[in-house]
């Protein structure tokens, strides 16, 4: 009984081990796509603060395509948005900061496909043509959002990118606990 607890204890923690989830919202990523288009925006209290919204739109990028992510550059199908805004608390030195993720699709209403689909064999094609009012009448779906807010000096905007960093590597945990690589 020991071998066998320690077999499987070895074959879990080997290189095909799936990543563990972080969050419960993991299990809405299954079987998305590994291609997105990516928007990040800063207000301009963060900017003030000295946070620049091109240097994050490329570390961003840069780490999902480390991920395995193809990055998309034009708009539609998935996106990634990453948000900052600052507050300024006008007696410290002090910035209160929001930094927001969210993972975004398009997906079309299932009452509005199965209403076309009915009736039809199993083994019906469906033309462009017919499709083509479904995906103009998709709606825009949030499937993943994170926020991390905190308090640090007005100064460093270093500390904001890095709570940047870390909300989008809890997103890739998440996404590659049901996605694997190479699927």
């Amino acid at each position: 009984m020991e071998k066998t607890a320690w077999l499987a204890a070895c074959l879990l923690s080997g290189p095909g081990h799936l990543a563990a989830a972080q969050t419960p919202q993991a299990a809405k990523l299954a079987g998305l796509p590994e291609a997105v288009h990516v928007v990040v925006t800063v207000d301009s209290l963060a900017r003030a603060a000295g946070i620049d919204e091109d240097s994050l739109q490329r570390q961003v990028e840069s780490r999902l395509h480390d991920a395995g992510f193809s990055i998309m550059t034009v708009f539609g199908g998935s996106y990634l948005i990453v948000e900052v805004h600052a507050f300024q608390v006008h007696t410290t030195t002090m910035l209160v900061y929001d930094v927001g993720l969210e993972y975004h699709t398009f997906a079309i209403p299932a009452r509005q496909l199965s209403a076309m689909i009915r009736g039809l064999p199993d083994r019906a094609q469906i033309s462009v043509s017919e499709l083509a009012p479904l995906v103009q009448r998709s709606v825009d779906v949030a499937l993943y959002r994170r926020a991390v807010y905190g308090v640090g000096a007005r100064n460093n905007a270093g500390a904001v990118a890095n709570v940047v960093t870390r909300n989008l590597q809890v997103f890739l945990s998440d996404f590659r606990s049901v996605n694997p690589p190479g699927r």
